[in-house]
């Protein structure tokens, strides 16, 4: 019984959790995706996104949202090696 129980609330949060996931069309300047996202609450998300089809994926960029996904900030990150991985903002 306690299994039972176990596997149906895992499934409830989990179900639960996948649906509040939203696409979002971020203008990044170039055609990418986000590698990296750090979410800080409800409504401040930052990310790092990668270059899909340039030699190197790895950009300057930075990409943040303050309300929840409505508008997407990008801005570079200088001083930083073109050739370095930007992550966890």
């Amino acid at each position: 019984m306690k299994k039972a129980v176990l596997a149906f609330t895992a499934i409830f949060i989990f179900g639960h959790a996948a649906a509040q996931w939203t696409n979002q069309s971020v203008p990044f300047g170039f055609e990418g995706y986000v590698n990296d996202i750090e979410v800080v609450d409800g409504t401040t998300v930052w990310g790092n996104p990668w270059d899909a089809i340039a030699t190197s994926p790895y950009t300057q960029a930075w990409v943040r949202t303050t309300n929840g996904g409505t508008n997407w900030n990008v801005g570079l990150i200088s001083g930083a090696p073109a050739n370095h991985n930007i992550s966890n903002i």
